[in-house]
């Protein structure tokens, strides 16, 4: 996520927990959220942390909104195979092929593969 999307969620996420909680969580000087002192409570931070890997989940995307801009691997759903798979989008030609080869016409909806793991190596 880039940085203005990390304060748009901040800015959503301080406005879902004043309406819960009726009250904004205290924060550092860097802009992390200080835990509770109540063993009860939930640490903001973790629920901040938990609210990221939430937005930074990507959605489907319809081929009949948008088609990826680079030749690269993505995430596709085949709606005659009713499956998902990797698949090469090749711009030029406007097509998607399976890791072996072959093209697809039935892709309806692709997104971009996440991240490694941390720590990952290939």
């Amino acid at each position: 996520m880039t940085p203005e999307q990390i304060e748009q969620e901040r800015t959503a996420f301080e406005a879902w927990y004043k309406e819960i909680f009726g009250y904004l969580p205290k924060k550092y000087k860097d802009g992390t959220f200080m835990s509770s002192s109540r063993a009860d409570e939930v640490n903001p931070q973790d629920m901040f942390e938990g609210w990221l890997a939430r937005a930074e989940q990507s959605s489907w995307i319809s081929v009949g909104d948008r088609l990826p801009k680079k030749c690269d691997f993505y995430l596709v759903w085949d709606d005659v195979e009713k499956s998902r798979f990797e698949a090469c989008f090749i711009p030029e030609k406007q097509i998607f092929r399976y890791q072996g080869g072959n093209i697809t016409d039935y892709v309806t909806h692709w997104q971009p593969l996440p991240q490694p793991p941390e720590g990952a190596t290939a």
